[in-house]
């Protein structure tokens, strides 16, 4: 095996991941680690300078175990401030296990939310991932306090987050609210008085007589917003009066102060603020963003523009990000395509020829924001070098959206130029996440079409290492074979083989439970198309010959109909079934409701319309040899159907349906 510090491990399959290729490979899965000894603390900068928040709070530390709310207001209200200021807090007994805070550039999607809190609450064997049975059982028992700053997760990830995490205090900050939030708490301006405070802590003296009413004016204007009343005692810092910003600020005061901010910039600051701009508010490393804007020592400019509030620094302090105020107002103003351009080619010049793990982390959303940029303006070779730069390290990162969402970007950049070559080494990434994420049917799907392309290029070798993935897939056994091999086969096919199928196989079983005595031989039906040869059974009695009927008159030729609508998707429901008649499990918790009752006739409730559904009942392998024969069902009404079964199951059964 390569050098397992850029492989991870996902239950038994082992990903091998390089700039040229990835590899697949099987192993013995070991025991899962335990839950840290020490309370996780992955906190943001501390922050101190929290005026008057203190209701706001108070209902956050008073939030008991379990619970979640969603912290709401404009940008520069403060949501980062409380955050930051309350991870900094002396934790109670509410949260043995520790504090998580999740920065606006961590996720690329829920799976990479679990993905953190895993990494957070479990250790051992730095490249295991644990299986979904797992996973979830470890979160399920942390007691902790996540705060989720602007995360790109909806309404129902989240609901299904704190689902997952029963005991956990969930606090997520927003600028714009979720829909029907049930618990929000809206951040509004600071009192007057308190404004006042927070301006002359800035100001770095108090305020009497004629400034006293300028600072009154300024505060009012802004109706306590904090963000833009520590931009307006930089200003005065730098040498403004106040009661001349308090006039040139009374009509329209937002829009005017960051006019002001920009023109106060010197020519090392606009430069900084201007490549942050291009970056759509991500945030960057210093030394990277020293390169980036061309100014060495870039440290004091930093230091500036943050005491001013003119940039973000919230995690680490090695790290600034633009402010969304300065960024639209830029991209108002200048064309920052220029700098766009150059964090690309600063990105895909590295040294090393990718990102490393740490690396894609830190810089996850200036890829994205960067990728967003070429592809609206249609720039597919820089999109698709970004791609091949960042997502590596994005797999080794264990950041499955993030990774899925570069590769589907690389993809189509990819489709555009008409790059076979990189066709094919993003279909087969795509088809190593599929594999590792335990999706069998997309994987061989992905892998199939790699292999494909790569052999249309003249990659000989490449189309041989994507077969080789894809035969690490290994076969599948019981029910997910029966799901994979009908989803494989086009809709149409699948009803019509499905129907044969039951009647063919329920007829030949039926013999041998059923005991009725011979009646006289039926006419012929039609014959149905051939099906797959099965292995050759023993040979049997011969059987009496039947006779052989009349051939009919050829009929004439019908009218051709009319082309009907175009149905919808096909969907495939299913359910395991008890002996009992409960269910084990299903496709989705949405798909099958209420029980199975009575022994030989069973009914089950449906939340789709199954009206139009095809059904195969297949009872799994009994011990005792006493399994009845599949049965088709007879849809009672457009919610529930019916099966019948010659023999009460004395085992489990699957029912699968085709719509």
């Amino acid at each position: 095996m390569s050098d397992t510090t850029k492989s991870i491990v996902v239950g038994d399959l082992v990903y091998e991941a390089s700039e040229t290729a990835g590899r697949l490979h099987r192993r013995a899965r070991e025991s899962a680690p335990q839950t840290k000894a020490a309370p996780a603390a992955r906190l943001p900068l501390p922050f101190t300078e929290l005026l008057d928040r203190e209701t706001e709070l108070e209902l956050l530390r008073a939030l008991p175990p379990g619970s979640g709310i969603e912290l709401n207001g404009r940008p520069g209200f403060g949501k980062t401030a409380i955050l930051r200021f309350l991870a900094g807090q002396q934790q109670s007994d509410l949260y043995p296990d520790g504090v998580v805070y999740l920065g606006p550039d961590s996720l690329g999607g829920p799976a990479d939310l679990v993905e953190a809190l895993a990494a957070e609450f479990a250790s051992g064997d730095p490249m295991w991932q644990p299986g979904e049975d797992e996973l979830w059982e470890l979160l399920e028992r942390q007691r902790a306090l996540l705060l989720l700053d602007e995360p790109p997760l909806t309404r129902e990830a989240l609901d299904q987050l704190r689902a997952r995490v029963p005991q956990c205090t969930l606090v997520v900050a927003r600028s714009e609210p979720a829909a029907e939030v049930p618990a929000a708490l809206e951040l509004t301006g600071l009192p007057t008085e308190a404004a006042i405070r927070l301006l002359e802590i800035q100001l770095g003296r108090a305020t009497a007589g004629a400034e006293r009413d300028a600072a009154v004016r300024i505060c009012t204007a802004f109706a306590g917003h904090p963000l833009a009343i520590v931009q307006t005692a930089g200003l005065a810092r730098d040498g403004a009066a106040l009661a001349d910003l308090a006039a040139d600020l009374a009509g329209s005061p937002h829009a005017r102060l960051t006019d002001l901010l920009l023109s106060s910039l010197t020519e090392d600051e606009d430069r900084v603020v201007a490549a942050l701009a291009a970056l759509d508010g991500a945030s960057l490393g210093a030394e990277r963003l020293a390169e980036l804007a061309g100014v060495d020592p870039i440290q004091p400019v930093l230091d500036s523009l943050v005491r001013r509030g003119l940039l973000r620094r919230d995690e680490r302090p090695d790290r600034v990000a633009g402010l969304a105020q300065l960024n639209e107002r830029l991209q108002q103003i200048s064309d920052l395509s220029g700098w766009a351009e150059k964090a690309v080619h600063l990105f895909t010049g590295l040294a090393t020829g990718s990102l490393s793990a740490d690396q894609a982390l830190d810089d996850l959303g200036a890829v994205f924001n960067l990728l967003d940029w070429a592809h609206e303006s249609e720039r597919w070779q820089e999109a698709l070098q970004l791609v091949k730069v960042a997502e590596t390290g994005l797999a080794l990162a264990r950041r499955f959206d993030a990774w899925g969402h570069a590769l589907e970007q690389g993809l189509h950049a990819a489709d555009k130029l008409g790059d076979t070559r990189s066709q094919a080494w993003a279909l087969d990434r795509l088809g190593s996440r599929a594999a590792l994420l335990g999706d069998r049917v997309a994987a061989k799907d992905y892998f199939e079409r790699a292999a494909s392309l790569h052999s249309a290029a003249g990659e000989r070798a490449a189309a041989a290492l994507s077969r080789r993935n894809l035969g690490r897939l290994g076969r599948p056994r019981g029910i997910r074979a029966v799901r994979e091999s009908l989803s494989s086969v086009p809709a149409g096919a699948r009803i019509l083989a499905t129907t044969v199928l039951v009647v063919a196989v329920g007829g030949s079983l039926a013999a041998g439970y059923a005991r009725p005595s011979r009646g006289p031989h039926g006419v012929p039906g039609a014959t149905g198309p051939r099906g797959a040869t099965g292995p050759q059974g023993p040979p049997g009695k011969p059987g009496a010959a039947a006779a052989k009927g009349d051939r009919g008159a050829q009929g004439s030729q019908g009218a051709k109909g009319d082309t009907g609508p175009r149905g919808l998707p096909a969907i495939r429901l299913w359910a395991v079934v008890n002996a009992d008649g409960s269910i084990a499990q299903s496709a989705s918790t949405e798909t099958p409701s209420g029980r199975f009752d009575g022994k030989r006739s069973y009914t089950i409730t449906f939340t789709h319309d199954i009206t139009n559904c095809s059904w195969l009942a297949v009872p799994e392998e009994d011990p005792a040899g006493k399994t009845p024969p599949p049965t088709a069902g007879i849809p009672a009404d457009a919610h529930t159907v019916k099966l019948g079964f010659l023999s009460t199951p004395s085992a489990p059964f699957v029912l699968t349906l085709l719509c």
